[in-house]
């Protein structure tokens, strides 16, 4: 049975690459999560320790990014992490639907009952 080889990773490539992302965070030249994970998907991925079904999922999706994966991310690029977590819910709430619990609540139109009973 033939062994599976790892992931080359290039060392150069990946601390240039880290370091690029570091300065399009700052700069916020990044418009998805996408833009990074297209920088040298195969040395993140091992960067930050994912499979690839994860890795995928995570930057087209950033909603299923863990407060883990963030520390990682930060840890590995040198940027702050509050710098990647409001890129991250910007994009999101771009994306997303607003939660609507309106059918939970008791209506407005109902009228306040004048019964002194009820006060204190």
């Amino acid at each position: 049975m033939a062994k599976s080889t790892p992931y080359k990773i290039n060392p150069e490539k990946l601390k240039s690459t880290l370091l690029s992302i570091k300065a399009r965070f700052e700069s916020k030249s990044f418009r998805k999560m996408t833009d990074v994970s297209d920088m040298y998907s195969t040395g993140l991925k091992k960067a930050l320790n994912m499979g690839h079904d994860s890795f995928v999922t995570k930057f087209l999706d950033p909603s299923k990014f863990t407060v883990e994966d963030i520390l990682k991310l930060s840890d590995i690029t040198g940027v702050d992490k509050n710098i990647i977590w409001e890129f991250i819910t910007t994009q999101v709430e771009q994306e997303r639907p607003k939660h609507n619990i309106s059918d939970l609540l008791p209506s407005s139109n109902v009228e306040n009952s004048d019964d002194s009973s009820n006060t204190i």
